[in-house]
């Protein structure tokens, strides 16, 4: 079985996701997500004609914090992330199931006096 099924069997069985949301995931496919990047951040990321929008593909039963490891941003940098119109926190980041065309926006904290 494959490891992406596996997850998804347990967290359905644990009662952390529904069923519903099991059927919309696409198990035998790479999915993708569009993540928006803004500020300082943009710097770290590759070139692209759309300069803020990036998309990257994801196995089914991946986690915000998985996705996030893929991203090529310095491990001591600060963002915040809002994930489909909600600021998400720090801790959160693995109890987030990623979707298929799910929108990330990662923005890099504003200093002001």
């Amino acid at each position: 079985m494959k490891k992406g099924v596996q997850k998804l069997t347990r967290w359905l069985v644990l009662g952390l996701i529904d069923f519903d949301l099991v059927k919309r995931l696409q198990i035998n496919k790479k999915m993708q997500v569009t993540i928006k990047v803004f500020g300082k951040l943009r710097h770290y990321m590759p070139a692209s004609k759309n300069a803020a929008n990036y998309f990257l593909n994801f196995e089914p039963g991946e986690t915000l914090k998985q996705l996030l490891k893929k991203l090529p941003l310095p491990k001591d940098s600060s963002y915040l992330v809002i994930h489909n119109d909600k600021k998400i926190d720090a801790t959160q980041f693995s109890s987030i199931l990623i979707i298929e065309n799910d929108n990330i926006i990662l923005l890099t904290p504003v200093k002001g006096g």
